[in-house]
């Protein structure tokens, strides 16, 4: 047996698909991108210990940073890499270069595994933004449908 939709959930439909369309339109437009995920010191903790010694500011706290960085700059045994996301990551110069780039892929592998996470937020959140609005419209046409139904019936 099938059974047809009636004009109020058409219309239930119609708004649901144009709703979908501006939610998706401002997740787009809010995507994060890698190089928009700001440093935070626990990124160096996720880095292999190897990577933790050889990166100089891994082991300097959070708040004594820029000014540790901007130290570095001045010395000149210190090579600095500065990140897509404006972090800079600072080497012994001794270091050899095929080394600073591995740890420093490293350390945007932990970048993009953030923006990975950010992302599933952010579609869950959109997700959220959809489905409760129009479950809830759905719920209260059905609410208000039972109660004209009781006043036909008496």
């Amino acid at each position: 047996m099938r059974k047809n939709l009636g004009g109020w959930q058409r219309l239930w439909v119609v708004t649901a698909i144009v709703y979908l369309i501006g939610v998706g339109w401002v997740t787009w437009s809010s995507w994060p991108a890698s190089a928009s995920i700001t440093h935070k010191q626990a990124y160096y903790s996720q880095l292999t210990p190897e990577a933790q010694t050889r990166i100089l500011n891994a082991k300097v706290r959070e708040e004594d940073e820029d000014a540790f960085i901007h130290d570095a700059q001045s010395v000149k045994n210190a090579e600095l890499v500065e990140m897509p996301n404006g972090h800079v990551l600072v080497f012994r110069k001794s270091l050899p270069r095929g080394e600073a780039e591995a740890f420093a892929r490293e350390y945007w592998t932990v970048v993009e595994h953030a923006a990975y996470k950010r992302r599933l937020v952010n579609v869950a959140r959109a997700f959220a933004w959809w489905f409760i609005p129009l479950a809830l419209i759905y719920v209260g046409g059905l609410a208000v449908r039972w109660v004209f139904r009781g006043f036909k019936e008496s």
